[in-house]
């Protein structure tokens, strides 16, 4: 399967959603201890004016995946029932914790953000990478292929 429109090879779906944490999907590249948490945004809006999401939402989606990952690294698996696809996302995190380098959080939305460049944050010795790919952005990547993308 092909991940988010060529970043990404695979991803394990883990939905998860508490308070303030949510994750929707993930990746780990063991060879070179990277993570990658997909948090998702669905709009059920016909009309694009309509589908606007906030800079408010989009923080505070990034937020929340991040709250997930930074509560991994601690004893989030023991909060997560075992069925729970997010129960492994969240041990794996405890394993590799110490020797994850990278963990990039990429907010899917159907709705359509304000362009911004990509937030790049360090957390415990761990960079933090956050993009966004929203409606605008996954069609004009379908258009040219990738030719010319930026990290919106």
């Amino acid at each position: 399967m092909v991940g988010i429109n060529g970043e990404i090879e695979s991803l394990v779906l883990c939905p998860y959603k508490s308070k303030d944490i949510k994750v929707d999907a993930y990746h780990y590249d063991d060879e070179f201890k990277d993570f990658t948490l997909i948090v998702s945004h669905f709009l059920d809006e016909d009309d694009p004016s309509k589908a606007r999401v906030s800079n408010d939402e989009v923080n505070s989606l990034f937020r929340s995946a991040t709250n997930f990952l930074t509560r991994s690294l601690k004893d989030l698996q023991n909060k997560i029932d075992i069925s729970n696809e997010a129960h492994e996302l969240a041990s794996l995190t405890t394993e590799c914790k110490g020797d994850i380098r990278t963990a990039k959080i990429v907010l899917i939305t159907n709705g359509i953000t304000q362009k911004r460049p990509a937030d790049i944050d360090d957390i415990d010795g761990i960079e933090i990478i956050r993009t966004i790919w929203d409606i605008e952005r996954s069609c004009r990547y379908c258009r040219t292929g990738g030719e010319g993308e930026d990290n919106h």
